[in-house]
């Protein structure tokens, strides 16, 4: 049972991790999609690859991994981690979509 739930928190933890990385990258405007902005905040990269490194130690490195309660997270779990964090990219896009064509009727 301990070894079950610390393997859930765990991938709680990292997907949790994930989302909130693919989603600071969403709301670089609240409005604008991600996909039209035409520059690029190298600050809010490196900080992402930062978070990432964070991530991983926590979730592979023994001694932090024992500390927070984790087990090893293994490949396939990664990515599914990632896949699901990935999600939230078009799921804002999609509210940001619906959100301009409200206030574009709002402005007729």
């Amino acid at each position: 049972d301990h070894l079950l739930a610390s393997g859930v928190m765990a991938m709680a933890f990292l997907t949790m991790s994930v989302v909130e990385i693919f989603h600071s990258f969403n709301m670089r405007s609240q409005r604008g999609s991600l996909f039209s902005m035409k520059t690029h905040n190298k600050t809010l990269f490196i900080s992402a690859v930062v978070s990432l490194v964070a991530t991983f130690a926590v979730c592979e490195i023994q001694l932090l991994a024992d500390a927070f309660g984790f087990t090893v997270v293994s490949f396939k779990e990664y990515a599914i981690a990632f896949v699901i964090g990935a999600l939230i990219i078009p799921l804002v896009e999609l509210v940001k979509l619906v959100q301009r064509a409200i206030a574009k009727n709002k402005n007729k």
